[in-house]
């Protein structure tokens, strides 16, 4: 049996299994540069999981995983401005065919401003943290001292920003759902707030 790859090779497949996933965000076309990582299941209870396979999506959201032995496998499918997914598959031999759509998440935009003046301060890290949940957004300000943070889930977080030798102080920020836009600032002085 063949697989047809997004460059157009052919994989050979034996007595094995592959895996097509097509994936959409909510507007139905197809999304680019999707990360797509196949699992095996870790003991029961464990979040232990053995990553068999790795691929993107090519321009028209499709992504090929070939040479996977037939099984039970856990899916996570990510993309920089969607809210990622996880699902079960079942892999019989031969090609499996998979469709996927994302749900666009919320915008967190981080300003960090100096105290008094109010100038942009560019470089010191953002981090958005998920309470209770170990899941964090991160990166650093522009030139304009902003950070804009994109696929954010809904959910209670902890915005703050640091610069090596002063006290990060953060506070917490609810995001009520996709499509949600929120802003913070963070003052640069003795201390760094969130407001």
């Amino acid at each position: 049996m063949t697989l047809a790859s997004p460059g157009g090779a052919e994989v050979l497949l034996g007595l094995e299994a592959g895996l097509e996933v097509q994936v959409r965000g909510e507007d139905g076309q197809g999304l680019a540069g999707a990360n797509l990582e196949l699992a095996l299941p870790g003991p029961p209870g464990s979040p232990v999981r053995l990553l068999e396979a790795q691929a993107y999506t090519d321009g028209e959201g499709v992504g090929v995983m070939a040479t996977l032995t037939p099984g039970s496998y856990r899916l996570k499918v990510g993309h920089t401005h969607y809210l990622p997914r996880e699902l079960e598959v079942e892999l019989p031999e031969g090609v499996s065919r998979q469709e996927v759509t994302l749900q666009r998440g919320a915008t967190v935009t981080v300003q960090v401003l100096r105290a008094g003046e109010q100038a942009p301060v560019a470089g010191p890290e953002v981090r958005l943290e998920a309470l209770g949940q170990g899941r964090a957004f991160h990166g650093p300000t522009a030139e304009a001292g902003d950070c804009r943070l994109t696929g954010v889930s809904r959910g209670s977080y902890r915005a703050s920003a640091s610069i090596p030798n002063l006290r990060a102080h953060a506070q917490r920020l609810v995001v009520t759902g996709p499509g949600d836009t929120r802003s913070v600032c963070c003052f640069w002085g003795r201390w760094w707030w969130v407001r």
